[in-house]
């Protein structure tokens, strides 16, 4: 992630390469959610090695959520088992693309419907949409 917070996505749409800036991550989260997401962030050793390297940090988030304040062995072996669970045998390999193919698919349903809002506006049918939207 980039220190403005905004990550570069890089996408291809037809044959143009381009970089999209966006708050990826809640794009991201809605399509796989974030214990998949972070089965990925794991690498080659997936849930496992995130849950080894970054749980303590992980684990800060959840203060202000209840009690729960460290991921025990306890814990982190029942995230491990429902995150491998929900990854259905799927490799680290093909989560990832699955990620990425809806993401550059959303991304690039984004930008029809951008640039049909913008040509709606340019003929004058702009205002009929801003009215539906009222």
């Amino acid at each position: 992630m980039r220190a403005t917070g905004l990550p570069r996505l890089p996408q291809k749409l037809g044959n143009k390469t381009s970089v999209t800036l966006m708050p990826v991550p809640g794009l991201r989260w809605g399509v796989m959610g974030p214990n998949l997401l972070f089965h990925l962030g794991g690498g080659r050793g997936g849930i496992q090695h995130f849950m080894d390297h970054l749980s303590g940090p992980v684990s800060t988030w959840w203060k202000d959520l209840g009690t729960l304040t460290e991921f025990t062995p306890q814990i982190k072996q029942t995230i491990i088992d429902g995150v491998l669970k929900e990854a259905g045998g799927r490799s680290i390999e093909e989560l990832e693309q699955e990620r990425d193919t809806t993401l550059l698919e959303l991304l690039a349903a984004r930008a029809k419907a951008e640039k049909a809002a913008q040509e709606a506006m340019a003929t004058g049918n702009g205002a009929l949409a801003r009215s539906k939207q009222m």
